[in-house]
């Protein structure tokens, strides 16, 4: 099985895989292929290089980030039961870090040139997207409930009310590369590059 990225569906009944042929989901236990989703358009005919996937809290949607020779960097999410894809929206920079809010309703992806969330629909104008700061940024997790947002860079990490847009805490005076969330909301863990001993 040949993938560049993977990411477990949260009931662990699908892994989605993303490669050159595109996006796949697979029987965890076989690794065969099940649904295959793509658009059929030009830029799946490029030379396509998968960044990130990930899945949405309830396993309903499925996002994909990828580069695309001599073109901008993509995200596709998809509806993971219709197989049909949702928006196509081209991100601020490279993507180097994606998450789907739990209800699917949301995608924040993180680049070098900072942080941004939006409608996974994409449709609107620019109230759909949030400026989450210019930071570069290495990771992204949403809370259990998806009223909160942990996002990891070179300032460190920063916690986001995403109902707001706001800033509520930020920790760490170096930069970070991981970050998660504990299920209940009360803990932000995040990791940093250190030569030194574990």
């Amino acid at each position: 099985m040949g993938a560049a990225v993977l990411a477990f569906s949260p009931d662990g009944r699908a892994l989605a895989t993303g490669s050159a042929g595109g996006v796949r989901l697979r029987d965890p236990a076989t690794c065969v292929g099940t649904v295959e989703l793509r658009s059929g358009d030009r830029e799946e005919r490029g030379t396509i290089t998968y960044g990130a996937l990930a899945f949405s809290g309830d396993g309903m949607f499925v996002a994909s980030a990828f580069d695309v020779q001599d073109a901008p960097s993509r995200i596709r999410p998809w509806d993971v039961s219709g197989r049909r894809m949702v928006s196509d929206q081209k991100p601020e920079g490279s993507v180097t870090a994606l998450a789907l809010s739990p209800d699917g309703q949301h995608v924040v992806t993180g680049t070098t040139d900072g942080c941004w969330m939006r409608r996974t629909s994409g449709k609107g104008t620019s109230k759909t997207k949030t400026f989450l700061g210019d930071e570069a940024t290495h990771a992204v997790a949403f809370s259990h409930d998806g009223k909160m947002l942990a996002t990891a860079g070179t300032g460190g990490v920063r916690l986001w009310n995403t109902g707001t847009g706001h800033l509520t805490a930020s920790f760490m005076d170096r930069a970070a590369g991981a970050v998660a969330l504990s299920p209940d909301g009360r803990s932000t863990a995040g990791g940093i590059e250190d030569d030194g001993p574990p």
